[in-house]
């Protein structure tokens, strides 16, 4: 009896998987697709009935397929999604251009199978004028490393070969510029079809502060090799320190300039009084022996007004003063 049930079930079991693949049909059928070199491809078989799917790939020209996963396909440029229908491929090369990708369903209850196939027809890159990005000027300090850059938009399909970039300094290339080794350059192509060239300075010194020209050189046009010029200058918190030590050296110059101005004219301002200062010469009688003059007062031509107010203020006091008219005449009267 027991026997019985083991064998009622195994039918049911035969008849489900029987019923859930029987006969695989892949609906997406064969067909084309076209790509440009260098773009992605993401093939598509759309089946039903089925419990198993296998890519295999025929080469151009070729009758052995060969099963996924490929020699030529590498994580980064094929793989299958998690759903085995999408065989997602980056980067098509124009090698697999009219080679075919076959997808087979397959039932393994029934031993019964479907396939079909994509003929991938892979074309070369359209040319598209580049793109030249605006470029940025640089500011570094003197023994830093600085780095210019410039960007093309090439377009997905550009090979790197050509078009490409050169570097020029006041008008000479990099090569004549780079006697001591401090000059690189590098161009690549990066993912989203941009070519990007960099000039790398290292240990910059003051001539290495000028204008240097990126130069995309593109024979495919008529207007032939466009040029985008970036300046090098050093960065402004050096610029503040050159001008911080400037000033730092100019203020006492110039204070010692003004000290040195302001002696002088003080000097000649005073000049007159120190000629036509008063004092009781010698010649003069004492005071406690005659007490005929108190002060003299000596002038030139040129000093007649200084003079004559020194006289008066002189004789406002109590002075009696003898000037140069006076010496042999009677000494003034000063009301004492």
């Amino acid at each position: 009896m027991e026997l019985l049930w083991w064998c009622f079930t195994l039918l049911q079991v035969v008849s489900s998987a029987i019923a859930s693949c029987e006969n695989p049909v892949i609906s997406s059928g064969n067909y084309s697709a076209v790509v440009f070199s260098q773009e992605s491809l993401l093939l598509n078989c759309s089946a039903t009935s089925y419990d198993q799917i296998q890519w295999f790939h025929l080469p151009n020209g070729k009758t052995k397929v060969e099963p996924y996963q490929f020699t030529w396909c590498k994580d980064d440029t094929c793989r299958l999604y998690d759903d085995p229908r999408m065989l997602n491929i980056r980067k098509v090369s124009t090698e697999l251009s009219f080679s075919k990708f076959i997808c087979v369903a397959s039932c393994s209850a029934t031993g019964k199978n479907a396939s079909a196939h994509v003929l991938v027809i892979v074309q070369k890159c359209a040319t598209v004028k580049p793109d030249v990005a605006s470029v940025q000027n640089v500011t570094v300090s003197l023994g830093e490393t600085a780095t210019l850059t410039c960007k093309a938009h090439m377009g997905t399909c550009y090979e790197l070969s050509f078009p490409n970039f050169s570097w020029d300094g006041n008008g000479k290339d990099i090569s004549e510029l780079n006697t001591t080794n401090r000059y690189s350059t590098d161009v690549k192509l990066n993912d989203i079809g941009k070519l990007v060239t960099t000039l790398t300075i290292r240990d910059v010194t003051e001539e290495d502060l000028q204008s240097f020209d990126c130069i995309l050189i593109d024979d495919h046009f008529e207007e032939g090799h466009v040029r985008k010029t970036i300046f090098l200058s050093l960065s402004e918190s050096r610029s503040q320190a050159s001008t911080s030590i400037y000033i730092a050296a100019t203020v006492p110059l110039i204070a010692i300039i003004l000290i040195v101005v302001t002696f002088l004219l003080c000097c000649c301002n005073c000049q007159w009084r120190i000629r036509y200062k008063c004092w009781k010469p010698n010649t003069l009688n004492k005071r406690e022996v005659n007490k005929a003059w108190d002060a003299l007062v000596w002038h030139d031509d040129e000093h007649v007004q200084e003079a004559s107010t020194l006289l008066a203020k002189l004789e406002n006091i109590g002075y009696r003063v003898c000037t140069k008219e006076d010496q042999t005449s009677r000494p003034r009267s000063t009301g004492f």
